[in-house]
């Protein structure tokens, strides 16, 4: 009876440090305000809109990791999902990527000195068909791109594939970004709408 408990006590902590050693989901919010009316938003007002990075992503053929930049890329609809949602302020449905070549996605996320940090989800083709599956105060959605600069953030580069829920999560936060940074929701007839970012959250899920 005791060797069966000390066996059970066992393999519970072994489960407990295998789940402790999986990714969380991690979320990257980005606030900035309008910069004009469009697509149902209001120019000078402030909104938010969230990528969720999906802790299962193993990798793809277009990541790169080097002494200078770490960039996790979904081009391809076999590729691993990088994002397991997308949403915002105004933004309703529920996120998909293009499931065909003709609006193949480019999903991302980079950042290519100690401070940037790019986020994209978004379709090759913006033409009418190629929504996320979202769509912003009646617009439908082609693509919510961010490119900032995190400030009091200096950003890692192992040169080598690391998960990139684990590796965000060691950032966790809320930071100001700089006045010349620029987030965009763009919609499948091709215009769209800037934002100006003033902070950015990274948070666990």
């Amino acid at each position: 009876m005791k060797t069966k408990l000390m066996t059970m006590c066992a393999v519970m902590a072994m489960l407990m440090i295998a789940a402790a050693a999986q990714a969380t989901p991690i979320q990257i919010s980005v606030t900035g305000t309008a910069e004009s009316d469009a697509m149902g938003y209001t120019s000078g007002e402030s909104y938010t809109f969230n990528w969720v990075i999906n802790d299962g992503y193993t990798g793809s053929m277009f990541d790169w990791f080097d002494s200078g930049m770490n960039e996790w890329c979904a081009e391809e609809t076999s590729d691993p999902i990088l994002w397991s949602s997308v949403s915002g302020d105004g933004i309703t449905g529920t996120y998909s990527r293009p499931a065909s070549e003709t609006w193949a996605p480019f999903d991302h996320i980079s950042n290519y000195d100690n401070s940037s940090l790019s986020l994209g989800a978004e379709n090759d083709d913006e033409s009418a068909g190629s929504s996320l599956g979202l769509t912003a105060n009646g617009y439908s959605v082609a693509g919510i791109i961010a490119r900032i600069n995190v400030v009091g953030v200096e950003f890692a580069f192992t040169g080598e594939y690391t998960n990139p829920a684990d590796y965000f999560a060691a950032y966790i936060g809320t930071y100001n970004c700089l006045e010349s940074d620029t987030m965009h929701l763009d919609d499948t007839d091709s215009s769209g709408i800037n934002f100006n970012p003033t902070s950015v959250t990274i948070a666990a899920v």
